[in-house]
């Protein structure tokens, strides 16, 4: 199952409130990123990553740039 958003994909077994994984691959390195409640915040933590390791073609959302550096 999938989401809307890069890196983002719904829990299997849905036995726990927090039901959105977010996880990618990078430069051939797994990045796990954890479960969220929410498919926006699991997408949130995905862009958070991306613009950590300047990776900004896959960000899922189109904020300012300056906004994730105050974070």
């Amino acid at each position: 199952p999938s989401s809307k958003f890069y890196g983002v994909s719904i829990r299997k077994d849905r036995t726990t409130s927090k039901i959105w994984r977010a996880m990618f691959k990078y430069q051939n390195i797994k990045y796990n990123l954890g479960y969220f409640n929410t498919e926006e915040e699991a997408a949130i933590a995905v862009d958070n990553k991306l613009i950590e390791l300047g990776y900004l073609k896959k960000l899922n959302f189109n904020r300012n740039l300056e906004e994730f550096i105050k974070m």
